[in-house]
């Protein structure tokens, strides 16, 4: 889906809006690692600063915690979050169940790694139901 010298798809998607535009650089900062989170922050100053989550306080702030195991983001996360797994349910059918919580944040990020993915994860099922 991304070819070398072809923009990633989300930087060919018009930003309607200032909202829409600060978005896409959030969620660029996502995918190419550069949101400084809790626990950079404190990696960077040698824990002098507290890796914790600032919304419950309950454990380290991660990317895994915030897409995947914070209390406080479960009203706002959790309905985007069962819209692309049912979109990923219904494009690659037994896929999401085979990720571990790390890969499953990865492509909750950037679905653009789901391709390569399924097309082992879909090699592996036939090689399966063939023996």
């Amino acid at each position: 889906m991304v070819k070398p010298g072809k923009p990633h798809p989300l930087l060919q998607q018009e930003a309607v809006s200032t909202y829409y535009a600060n978005r896409q650089v959030l969620k660029l900062k996502f995918m190419c690692g550069k949101c400084v989170l809790q626990s950079d922050r404190a990696a960077f100053s040698k824990n002098k600063v507290d890796d914790t989550c600032r919304v419950r306080y309950e454990s380290p702030e991660t990317l895994q915690h915030m897409f995947l195991e914070c209390s406080g983001l479960v009203a706002v996360r959790d309905p985007f979050l069962r819209d692309i797994e049912s979109v990923i349910e219904e494009t690659f059918p037994g896929l999401l169940q085979s990720y571990t919580q790390q890969q499953k944040v990865s492509a909750f990020i950037d679905c653009t790694v789901l391709y390569k993915k399924a097309h082992t994860f879909q090699s592996r099922m036939s090689e399966t139901s063939q023996n």
